[in-house]
């Protein structure tokens, strides 16, 4: 075989274009109903060359199938049928499809044997007087012969290579596309659907044989001759026969998930080679199952396979449509285009700075005025000129890097149709185990969302859409006596709505009986009795999202044990989505789930609140407004206001976040609110200003975070400094659990009485306390964010290394005077003095020369590196980072100045 890289991508892509010029043809032949001596000519002349390509590459089985589909060209005229002859040709052209582009993706060439399995079927067709011109082949006969199949195959993925990635992503949705036809061709049985499977499988069967995965290319070869015998009218297609085509194809996936693990594994698959057999033979199939060696129970009860052996940062791969990746490289180009001319701008204003610099001279020395003034008047116009462009520039920048930012996001996009082609399959079993029918209509599967998203959607949503069919849906006799049809319905709907997709699942059937989870919830001792009988219809209905609340009659293998709608909550939570039901007793529920379209970006209301700046979702917030004081009333401990006829509760942000001691300007005429929302619960959160709204990137901090209340995340502003990113769906949810308003007040009244009795005096422990906290340590940290001083601080003095604050520079020498310092970790960009200018005067201070100092920045280029360097610091991190890589540093640091 030829190997030169070049040769063999010419020859792949003469072979693209030459197989999908035959695919054309054939389908115009199969609409027409004739083939054409044109066409006939040009699908013989157009399949030569090819032979002759395949030839010159040295691909022997490879042009002997080319060959035998020419051969077939030319028996049309025979009495060859048109119907015919474009079903083996287009086998034939799927099979060198396969192999064009495994080929591609291996960047070598490949000639497999599993190519003379489809010769010798369609060669079958040709004259007796027209036998194939086989080419002598050095290489193993093909894999299937008419000798015994072997029961157990082992397997190792290396022998896969590079193709690994590329197969398992095909036969995912190989897989996918057979579970699918499977249950259409159970509703509807028809010849198209028939072949429409068989194409798949024989697909996959080609696909599994070039990597050698024997166990799954020999089952599907079995299945692919049952469907064979369907096509030709000589099985009729049964509930029974589409049973046992689902549960091999449940043994498939059983082999896929094994082959995801990456490791060698063995998998039998004799008891369903077996029970295939026995229904082509017309024997029982589950006396097959017991008679076969070596069976055992069938494969969708299979344990599960071992975790992959990669680690969760393993490299993942996505598919990007070529529209997409267009789109950004485009985008790029104009961001280098808008870089050489934002460049051309500064190299302008550079050459304006050397000519204020020579008119300043004159000016200073002996000068014509007129002159002068002329000079000034061109220097103005010009600067006028280039300040313009700049701006232009600038806009351009902005624009560029806006769709860039986005262009780049909708390559992470994939259509939630990856996950609610699943449900079919699994709503008919459902159904069928309940002895139930159930009709599930699915619709906006196209709506893209973040993959990570959609790969994580997928476990709530299924619980849902099983509840329905489980707990929704009634008994065929329960819905006659209600006078619907015996058939019930659960429909899944995607759609956009606004930056969120909106998800529901929906059913007709008996609905959420309120009275009963009320019942169980008192039960349960989730409530009393009294609450109860004052609860609205939505918080009765929200209930089922408690822990352990169940209103089943009984308990089976699919519902009914009280766990389940609360993970789905928090499985919702986690993804910053949010889940909301509403019902009516005898016609149905429907389920609402409201999901981010990205993880990564999201827009926000900036808000300060207690002396912090805080970013809040817009995707849950209704609306913000201004209310003057005296229209806020007291109802009790809690303050509430009118929001258009609707008496909304009241709560100050600050209070909910820890923030009570922080003055309030409660006295203020008028307040500012925001309405945040959770589903269907609202609550209106007093700020103390708005600071407009803005797209924000979503950063994490790890372990440190977690610790946070109420923050779904954090991000870092354009100076550097570092904002949470408010939950408003868990502050939501708390202060509708709870007194908010009474406790927080209860927290401003205790509040200062602490802190003067820490100024005043010292408490002694109690006998038996444990001892107070030694450190080895002690570290200034600095940064004018309150909030990285809370996040960072405990992190630190966990790991044994006392903490003290301070807010800016000027603060920090205040300290550094007073109090023992170890060494310093400072922010770089702060008022009154930054961390650079702290840095040169700590170094100045007497024996303060040798204390280690760490600066950290969200800035992280190497001119800001070498900035910090020169300035004295001993080591920069860049936002954001943990508490123990300052402990760590610190310990290394400590040592080393020790030992000197």
């Amino acid at each position: 075989m030829i190997e030169d890289p070049e040769v063999l991508s010419t020859f792949l892509d003469e072979a693209d274009e030459r197989i999908q010029s035959v695919t054309d043809h054939l389908l115009a032949v199969e609409k027409s109903g004739e083939l054409s001596k044109d066409r006939a000519e040009h699908l013989q002349r157009t399949l030569h060359n090819l032979k002759g390509a395949g030839r010159m590459i040295g691909l022997t089985h490879f042009q002997n199938l080319v060959h035998t589909m020419e051969g077939l060209v030319k028996a049309a005229g025979t009495g060859l049928d048109p119907a015919e002859l474009v079903q083996l040709l287009l086998e034939g052209a799927d099979e060198i499809r396969i192999v064009c582009g495994s080929m591609r993706a291996a960047s070598r060439p490949l000639d497999p044997p599993e190519l003379d399995t489809v010769n010798d079927k369609l060669a079958l067709f040709l004259p007796a007087e027209q036998p194939p011109e086989p080419v002598e082949a050095s290489e193993p006969p093909h894999l299937h012969t008419g000798a015994p199949l072997p029961i157990d195959h082992h397997y190792d993925p290396a022998e896969a290579g590079i193709m690994l990635d590329d197969f398992l992503a095909e036969a995912d949705e190989m897989l996918e596309t057979l579970q699918n036809a499977c249950l259409a061709l159970e509703k509807s049985p028809s010849l198209g659907e028939i072949n429409n499977v068989f194409r798949v499988a024989h697909t996959l069967k080609g696909s599994s044989g070039i990597i050698n995965l024997k166990a799954m290319n020999e089952l599907t070869h079995s299945l692919e001759e049952l469907l064979d015998g369907a096509r030709k009218g000589e099985r009729e297609i049964t509930r029974e026969w589409v049973d046992l085509l689902l549960a091999a194809l449940d043994e498939l996936s059983v082999i896929l998930k094994k082959l995801k693990t990456k490791r060698e594994f063995d998998h039998d698959i004799g008891p369903m080679i077996g029970r295939i057999e026995a229904l082509k033979e017309g024997r029982p199939i589950n006396a097959a199952r017991a008679d076969t060696p070596g069976a055992s129970q069938p494969a969708a009860h299979e344990s599960d396979p071992p975790k992959p052996a990669a680690s969760e940062g393993a490299a993942q791969s996505i598919r990007v449509d070529i529209v997409k990746l267009d789109k950004v490289i485009n985008l790029v180009g104009e961001l280098a285009i808008a870089k050489i001319r934002f460049d051309q701008r500064i190299h302008e204003a550079e050459s304006l700075k050397d000519e204020l610099a020579r008119v300043a001279r004159a000016v200073r020395g002996e000068f014509d005025a007129a002159k002068v003034r002329s000079d000034i008047e061109l220097l103005d116009a010009t600067f006028l000129e280039t300040l313009e462009d700049q701006r232009r520039a600038s806009e351009d920048l902005q624009r560029i890097s806006g769709e860039l930012q986005e262009a780049v996001m909708r390559t992470r996009m994939v259509p939630v149709a990856q996950v609610l082609n699943k449900f079919p399959r699994m709503a008919r079993d459902i159904s069928k185990a309940q002895n139930k029918t159930v009709n599930l209509s699915i619709s906006g599967e196209e709506t893209e969302m973040d993959k990570t998203v959609v790969e994580r959607i997928g476990d709530p949503l299924m619980h849902l859409v099983r509840n329905a069919i489980d707990h929704g849906i009634e008994s065929p006799a329960e819905r006659r006596r209600a006078g619907k049809p015996e058939a019930g319905s659960v429909s899944i709907r995607a759609c956009y709505q606004g930056d969120q997709v909106v998800i529901e699942v929906s059913d007709d059937g008996g609905g959420i009986r309120r009275q009963k989870v009320l019942a169980a919830a008192v039960e349960k001792g989730l409530l009393t009795r009294e609450e109860a009988e004052v609860m609205t219809p939505a918080a009765a209905l929200d209930l089922i999202f408690k822990p352990g609340l169940s209103t089943a009659d009984k308990v089976t293998d699919i519902s009914g044990r009280g766990v389940g709608m609360d993970v789905v909550r928090d499985s919702i939570a986690k993804l910053k989505g949010v889940v909301s039901v509403h019902s009516e007793e005898g016609k149905g529920s429907t389920f609402t789930v409201k999901l981010p379209l990205t993880l990564a970006i999201i827009q926000v209301l900036m808000v300060k609140a207690g002396g912090r700046r805080l970013a809040m979702p817009l995707a849950a917030v209704q609306e913000s407004l201004l209310v003057e004081s005296k229209d806020i009333h007291s109802i009790g401990p809690r303050e509430t206001f009118n929001l258009r006829g609707e008496a909304m509760s009241l709560v100050r942000l600050a209070d909910m976040l820890g923030d009570a001691g922080h003055a309030w300007s409660g006295g203020s005429s008028v307040r500012h609110i925001v309405v945040a929302t959770s589903g269907r619960e609202k609550v209106g959160l007093e700020v103390d200003a708005f600071e407009g709204k803005r797209e924000v990137v979503i950063k994490t901090l790890g372990t440190v975070l977690k610790r946070v209340r109420f923050a779904a995340g954090t991000t870092i502003m354009g100076d550097g400094s570092l904002v949470l990113i408010a939950d408003l769906h868990e502050i939501v949810r708390a202060s509708k659990e709870m007194e908010a308003v009474s406790m927080a007040r209860r927290i401003v009244d205790k509040a200062p009485m602490a802190k003067d009795a820490a100024r005043d005096k010292t408490v002694e422990p109690p006998a038996g306390a444990a001892p107070p906290r030694t450190f080895r340590a002690s570290l200034l940290l600095v940064d004018d964010s309150p909030t990285v001083l809370q996040l960072l601080s405990p992190g630190i003095e966990s790991g044994g290394i006392r903490v003290f604050k301070a807010l800016d520079g000027r603060q920090a020498l205040e300290i550094l005077k007073k109090e023992k310092i170890d060494a310093i970790a400072t922010d770089v960009a702060m008022p009154q003095m930054d961390g650079y200018e702290l840095c040169r005067r700590v170094r100045k201070m007497p024996g303060k020369d040798a204390m280690p100092v760490i600066l950290f920045s969200a800035k992280g280029e190497k001119m800001d590196k070498i900035r910090g360097f020169d300035a004295g610091a001993d080591d920069y991190f860049v936002k954001p980072f943990e508490p123990s890589a300052i402990v760590a540093k610190l310990e290394s640091m400590l040592r080393l100045v020790q030992s000197k």
